[in-house]
């Protein structure tokens, strides 16, 4: 059984390096010896791309690298690592180190027991006022909107099964949200309690937030959202990889 992790990246630092290592040690101590990591840059800065270069890719011949040729954001970015990803079970995570890697074998143990899609949640009452308020006002969201059992969150520390994987990039997309593209398929989630580690900024812009809300509320809600056309996923990327990870599909 293969294993993929996404990781989408935009201008990152030596967070990523330590990231890559701490994985790939939790990985190497369980029974998923098969394993790949996709990283997908988003649009970063020349010498990021450097630091992946020369830093990331010849100490760790799992990686697959896709540059995108844009800024898209995160969840198109993911949502083309996604589609790029060979392993059997996919899981995806931040790069910031905030997501617990040692955890991600639980997330991937939740699949082989037969859940669809398991998410990694931190208990609410982490972080600052601003951050729950954001977390309880898109569970009442994704709840009213798009009929998310009670009780079930969500967040970017998640596995899935392939085949939900690629059904979600296939079936339609009124806005691309990976979250809100999968449970509309109704699979079986998991919510696996979690320690996260606690942020040192505790910025959240609340601007930011709203509109995000907002979007999917709009798109989802809509008339003939179920009809949307597939994602379109970010055109004429750029694809390097590690020789041992072998070529992309």
């Amino acid at each position: 059984m293969k294993i993929t992790l996404v990781i989408p990246t935009f201008n990152g630092s030596e967070e990523l390096k330590r990231l890559m290592e701490q994985v790939e040690a939790v990985l190497e101590q369980s029974d998923f010896a098969d394993y790949e990591i996709v990283l997908v840059d988003d649009g970063s800065c020349g010498e990021y791309r450097l630091f992946i270069e020369d830093k990331l890719m010849p100490e760790h011949p799992c990686l697959r690298v896709l540059y995108l040729q844009g800024n898209y954001g995160q969840q198109l970015a993911t949502i083309t690592g996604l589609a790029h990803a060979r392993g059997d079970i996919i899981a995806t995570m931040d790069d910031d180190l905030e997501h617990p890697p040692a955890q991600l074998t639980t997330l991937i143990q939740s699949i082989r027991e037969g859940s669809d899609l398991a998410y990694g949640i931190a208990e609410i009452s982490y972080g600052s006022l601003l951050r729950k308020w954001g977390a309880l006002l898109r569970d009442q969201v994704f709840r009213r909107v798009l009929r998310v059992p009670a009780g079930i969150r969500v967040s970017s520390f998640r596995a899935m099964t392939r085949e939900l994987a690629l059904a979600v990039i296939a079936g339609p997309c009124p806005w691309p949200y990976f979250s809100a593209m999968a449970v509309r398929r109704h699979p079986r989630i998991a919510n696996i309690a979690m320690d996260f580690p606690r942020r040192t900024d505790g910025r959240q812009r609340i601007l930011p937030l709203a509109l995000l809300l907002l979007r999917i509320l709009l798109a989802y809600s809509l008339p003939g959202a179920k009809k949307a056309p597939p994602v379109k996923l970010p055109p004429h990327a750029e694809i390097f990889c590690s020789p041992a990870a072998g070529e992309l599909p």
